[in-house]
This record gives C-alpha cells, sequence and structure tokens, in this order.
C-alpha cells in the first residue's frame, strides 16, 4: 500500500518502513491492552505511530495527514487524539489566516480613504497658506500707511493713502473666496457657509493687525514722550552745569580783579607817601591832594561793588 508521509502542525504520522511486522508481533503494544495474539486472531499497525495493535485498539479511523489514497485509516486511541488536535489546530489557523487577510484586506482600505483625505487636507492647506500669506502682505501695507500717516505733519492722512485704505477696505469687505472670485448667488449654502468662514477669518486677521497698530502707535507715542523728557532734562541739566562753570568764572574774575585793584591802590598810596614826605619836592597843592583823594575813593568804590 503506498502511501506518502506529511506533517500536519503538531502531528506528524510514522513512515510505512518504520512500522514493525504485524505478524511476527505476539500481543497488543498498547501500554494499556497487551492483550495477546491467538491463533486465530493477529493485529494490525495504527497509521499514526505504527504500533501493532489488537482490534480493540484500532475502533477509530481518521483521515491521516499524507495519506490520501483512503479517506480514513485505523489509529490506535492516542493518535486520535493527537491527529483529532492537529486537524482542529490547523483549522483554527486557516480561520486565523482568514481573519488576518481580512483585517488586512480592510486596513489597506482605510489607509487608501485616509490618503485622499491627506490630499484633500494638503490642498486645503495650500488653499489657507495662500490667504495667510495674502493677508500677511495686506497687513504690511497698513503699517507702511500707518508709519507713513505718522511721520506726517498733521497727523492726517493724504488723499492717495486715503484712497488706498479705502480700496483695502472695500477689498476686505467685498464676498470673495480664496481664490478671489466673487460669490456666485447659486452657490449651496454650504459653500456660503465655507465662504463666510473664510471671509471672518480674514476680517479677525485684519482687527488683528489693527490693534497692533495702534498699539504701536501708542508705544511711539510713549517713546515720543520719553525722549522729550530726556531732552528737557538733559537741557535743564546742561543749562545748571553751565551756571555753575559760569559762577565759578565770576568768581576767580572778581577775586583776581579785587587783588589788582589793591595792588593798584597799595602803589598809589606809596606814591602818595612818599611824595608827601618827599622834602625836596614842593609841597603839594589843594588840587593835587583833591585829585589823589578822589583817586583812592574810586578804588575802595570799586572793591566794595565787586
Amino acid at each position: 500500500m503506498s502511501a506518502t508521509v506529511d506533517s500536519v502542525q503538531g502531528f506528524s504520522p510514522v513512515p510505512q518502513s518504520q512500522w514493525p511486522d504485524a505478524s511476527k508481533a505476539k500481543n497488543c503494544q498498547m501500554d494499556a491492552c497487551r492483550k495477546s495474539f491467538g491463533l486465530m486472531g493477529k493485529g494490525s499497525n495504527c497509521y499514526g505511530c505504527g504500533r501493532v495493535c489488537c482490534s480493540a485498539c484500532l475502533s477509530q479511523s481518521m483521515v491521516i495527514p499524507g495519506f490520501v489514497t483512503s479517506p480514513s485509516r485505523p489509529v490506535c486511541s492516542y493518535c486520535a487524539v493527537a491527529i483529532a488536535q492537529a486537524w482542529e489546530e490547523q483549522s483554527n489557523a486557516a480561520m486565523r489566516c482568514r481573519v488576518l487577510q481580512h483585517i488586512l484586506t480592510e486596513q489597506t482600505s482605510q489607509l487608501e480613504e485616509l490618503t485622499q483625505k491627506s490630499s484633500s487636507l494638503r490642498d486645503e492647506n495650500e488653499a489657507l497658506l495662500g490667504v495667510k500669506r495674502k493677508l500677511e502682505v495686506d497687513i504690511e501695507l497698513l503699517k507702511m500707511e500707518s508709519s507713513t500717516s505718522m511721520r506726517s505733519h498733521n497727523n492726517e492722512a493724504s488723499p492717495p493713502q486715503l484712497q488706498r485704505s479705502a480700496s483695502m477696505i472695500t477689498k476686505f469687505a467685498s464676498p470673495t473666496t480664496t481664490t478671489g472670485s466673487s460669490v456666485d448667488a447659486s452657490a449651496s449654502p454650504q459653500d456660503l457657509a465655507k465662504k463666510k468662514t473664510q471671509l471672518d477669518i480674514r476680517e479677525a486677521s485684519l482687527n488683528e493687525a489693527k490693534k497692533k497698530i495702534a498699539a504701536d502707535n501708542a508705544k511711539l507715542v510713549k517713546e515720543r514722550e520719553r525722549v522729550a523728557e530726556e531732552e528737557s532734562w538733559i537741557l535743564q541739566e546742561l543749562q545748571g552745569k553751565a551756571q555753575v562753570i559760569l559762577h565759578d568764572h565770576l568768581v576767580d574774575l572778581k577775586a583776581l580783579a579785587i587783588a589788582q585793584i589793591e595792588k593798584d591802590t597799595a602803589e598809589l598810596h606809596e606814591q602818595l607817601r612818599q611824595l608827601l614826605s618827599s622834602k625836596e619836592s614842593p609841597a603839594p597843592n589843594a588840587q593835587h591832594e583833591k585829585e589823589l583823594k578822589a583817586l583812592q575813593k574810586n578804588h575802595i568804590a570799586e572793591i566794595k561793588t565787586l
């Protein structure tokens, strides 16, 4: 009898070439039986393990893995349990394989859906980035106009600036889509709601830009006030230092003048004394004495004035 030997997971049948000769066996090789064979009876080999067993021990028939000539073969009780477990494990493995295949198919489908959603979100992100760049340009224009208006002498915008501001306000107020096209009257409510949301976002961005410009203007005004206060304080400090320096110079000049006047007065007194005490010189007349006394009084008055 030809047979091929194969294995199911958990069970491997013994090849027929390794079976013991059933005609030479004298008793059943099952440990729980050990029945002796008489002249009228003989044992048979188990197709699972190859042991020689009696008919009672080979009462079960099962499909043996690897034997394709017959749907079922006689096996012992031990091999019957092992083969049943092996077939059950193989069935469970096949079931798990089908379940995993189904899960893999579902995950592949979900991956494709996520890829499509990612592509759609990428397109929306590109559109929003375009809107963001446009808003940044508009904000820069508003900053430039605000800076220009602040530099003007009367803090009023010129007619061209007013025209640009009006055009920008009109542009923001006009209902446009992210691509710049006007709102169609036949658009669906969902599209209108989406466009309204985009306009609200742009308006909020514009309001934030206006608030930032106002805050910058307030900071600039405060900075100007601080600079003016510093200039006033520096001017006062310079004036105080100049007055101190001038006072010091006046004091020095006054001291020098007093010293010079005192020196001149002393010299005049000395000359007068010499003139009066000289025996060779004629006696001074009244006019000469009067002039000397007047000169002395003038020096004394100058000293008192200083």
